[in-house]
């Protein structure tokens, strides 16, 4: 069964340099500055910038990996589910996203959000306001969105 996240772990793959081209660039740092060690001490310095962002890729890819069983736990819980995510797997999978971005707390259980899933895709027009409904029982730190209103009505931005 597809997913949200699957492509996402597909297209996750981070490019590691061969051994040879680490110790060469590892050794050009020992060695005086020169012209030709330029491009070894530049590939040092693209070495320290993979492990940053090996860092921050590996972040992503367990966020990926929670999100992926998070899902899966939803569609075990509640079977019925499969059947509008093969009717329209591309609505489903923005309905989940929306709801995992918007209300990570809720999305986390499998009861909560196998029940926000069903209302979402039984009334596809009401997605965003059913959305918008889950997150008045929830602590705001625990809100993927600050949701307020003003005189002008509902205000939306994301927290971070």
């Amino acid at each position: 069964m597809s997913n949200p996240v699957d492509e996402y772990l597909k297209l996750a793959a981070i490019p590691v340099p061969p051994p040879s081209w680490m110790s060469e660039a590892v050794s050009g740092l020992k060695e005086p500055l020169a012209g030709h060690h330029i491009g070894r001490m530049a590939g040092g310095a693209g070495l320290a910038a993979l492990a940053i962002g090996g860092t921050l890729a590996a972040k992503k890819i367990m966020g990926a990996i929670s999100k992926k069983r998070e899902f899966e736990a939803m569609m075990e819980h509640d079977p019925e589910l499969a059947g509008f995510h093969a009717e329209n797997p591309k609505q489903f999978n923005s309905h989940y996203n929306s709801f995992r971005s918007m209300n990570p707390l809720f999305a986390k259980d499998p009861v909560v959000s196998a029940q926000y899933m069903r209302q979402m895709n039984e009334f596809p027009g009401n997605a965003g306001k059913i959305i918008v409904e889950s997150l008045q029982g929830v602590p705001k730190s625990n809100r993927g969105a600050e949701v307020g209103f003003d005189g002008k009505g509902a205000r939306i931005s994301i927290r971070g």
